[in-house]
Order: C-alpha cells, then sequence, then structure tokens
C-alpha cells in the first residue's frame, strides 16, 4: 500500500461515511473482512454484515461528515486519526467523535481488518477538561 493508494482510500470512506453509500463502503472491503467499531465487539464479517450495519447508519444518523488523517502506513498497515460529526435522526444535538483506525489491506489494497477505538459525544459537552494551556500534569 502506497500513501497516495491510501489517500484514495480515504476520499472514498469519507464519501461513504457522509453519503451513507453502502455500495462504495462494501467496495472498499474485502469480501471476508472482519470490522470491529471497538476492540471489544465482536466483528462485522464479510460483505453482508457490512451492508446490515451501514444500513442500519442509514436508520439512524444523517448529516455525517468525517475526516481521516495518516499518523502511519507501514507495508499493508496504516494508523488513522479520525475526527467527523453526525445528528441522530430525530434528534436536536449534533455528536462529535473523535478515534483511531488500525487498519489492514490485502494486495488489492482493499482493507481486510479495520479494528476501531472511538469516542463520542454531544457538542454541547465538548468543554476543555483543564484550564491550562497544558493538560499534562507535572507533579
Amino acid at each position: 500500500m502506497e500513501r497516495q493508494d491510501l489517500v484514495r482510500w480515504f476520499a472514498d470512506y469519507e464519501r461513504s461515511w457522509e453519503e451513507l453509500d453502502t455500495e462504495l463502503l462494501v467496495s472498499l472491503f474485502t469480501a471476508d473482512a472482519s470490522y470491529y467499531p471497538t476492540p471489544f465487539w465482536i466483528p462485522f464479517k464479510g460483505s453482508v454484515d457490512l451492508r446490515k450495519l451501514w444500513d442500519n447508519l442509514k436508520r439512524h444518523q444523517s448529516e455525517n461528515h468525517i475526516d481521516l488523517v495518516p499518523l502511519s502506513l507501514d507495508g499493508d498497515k496504516a494508523v488513522v486519526r479520525w475526527q467527523g460529526y453526525s445528528t441522530p435522526i430525530g434528534g436536536a444535538r449534533k455528536r462529535l467523535g473523535d478515534g483511531i483506525f488500525l487498519l489492514t489491506f490485502d494486495q488489492t489494497r482493499r482493507c481486510c481488518e479495520l479494528l476501531e477505538w472511538q469516542h463520542w459525544h454531544s457538542d454541547d459537552e465538548a468543554k476543555p477538561r483543564y484550564k491550562e494551556k497544558d493538560p499534562v500534569r507535572t507533579s
């Protein structure tokens, strides 16, 4: 996997999430891919599960946006930070999210495993935890 391939994959993933385009999402993964929304869940496995996952999102969220930023690329593995937002359907409060993907790709540049760490909160909860500029404690 080369950096330009990863950037292209990012653009397609971002579009699939923002438009909730199930077929585009499925095209980014191998037929037997594993998608772990958190490290502790049983993964969604294969194209059928990925379709169910994305189709379920369509029923529950709208106004999606996501930005993916590569942190590391080493052969077939990439570490990516994402930040995004969405609005639950029927809800007024936008949700903000931040997370990390650990991606593994096959020789066709399709993802065969996605492991995700994520955190979401409503946008009115986005208050700094510390008052000082540097949150690292030295004492």
